[in-house]
């Protein structure tokens, strides 16, 4: 076994997402559909997320990643266009011990994102 199956709390828990394109949206509609206190951080953020933000739905970091900013964060998923950007937020996550996952790029992740089928309240993750 590869990976070590789980499911994680995540209800009122501060995430980070770093990434303010469409991918990015896709991560925090998850961590939201989860009940996460979401944080996205990115210079820009497309309309859903711009959406979102307006709504006071999630808090908005609007300048590049920090390491400052994975304080107190509980998961952090990196999004963002550049591939070198997105390995060093897992660097700086594995560092601090928190879950990382680097989409697209599972040697950078300390943890996958399965496929999810949600028939709530039964949900199935499939790897």
């Amino acid at each position: 076994m590869q990976y070590f199956p789980i499911f994680l709390q995540l209800r009122e828990r501060p995430c980070l997402v770093v990434g303010g394109g469409e991918t990015a949206f896709l991560k925090v509609a998850l961590l939201r559909r989860a009940g996460a206190w979401v944080t996205v951080a990115a210079p820009v953020l497309e309309e859903s997320l711009a959406d979102l933000l307006a709504r006071g739905e999630i808090a908005h970091h609007a300048g590049p990643f920090e390491p400052a900013l994975l304080a107190d964060k509980a998961l952090v998923i990196a999004a963002g266009e550049d591939r070198n950007t997105n390995r060093w937020v897992a660097e700086q996550a594995r560092r601090t011990n928190i879950p990382v996952n680097v989409v697209d790029d599972p040697p950078a992740c300390s943890f996958i994102v399965p496929s999810i089928v949600d028939r709530d309240p039964i949900t199935i993750a499939i790897g």
